[in-house]
């Protein structure tokens, strides 16, 4: 998961990544990964547009998204269900929004 095996995915990957909106603080993720003992697995800094690419290589089971979302409009619900998979819609806990638990750990 952390090297493509291909050309052709390392530079699907590079399209994916929009260096401008990380997610956390670098600080945040260095100090993270330090704890962890994970800091050779540290990559360079971005956040993918969309997920679509990293869902096709993993290929899930089970593709789960907040109740918000319909799951028409899950990004990569097509191809999952394509070879089997499934969509679940998690039911939405107040306060447990990834955003707010990513603010809780930079505080």
């Amino acid at each position: 998961m952390n090297q493509p095996e291909t050309e052709e995915e390392l530079k699907a990957l590079r399209r994916c990544v929009n260096r401008g909106s990380p997610l956390g603080s670098e600080t945040w993720t260095t100090r993270t990964v330090q704890k962890l003992g994970l800091l050779s697995t540290l990559r360079p800094r971005g956040r993918p547009d969309t997920f679509s690419f990293l869902i096709e290589v993993i290929c899930p089971d089970v593709l789960v998204k907040g109740a918000d979302y319909k799951a028409s409009k899950v990004v990569g619900g097509k191809f999952v269900t394509s070879y089997g998979g499934r969509i679940a819609l998690a039911p939405l806990v107040p306060g447990q929004s990834t955003t707010s638990i990513l603010q809780k750990l930079e505080r």
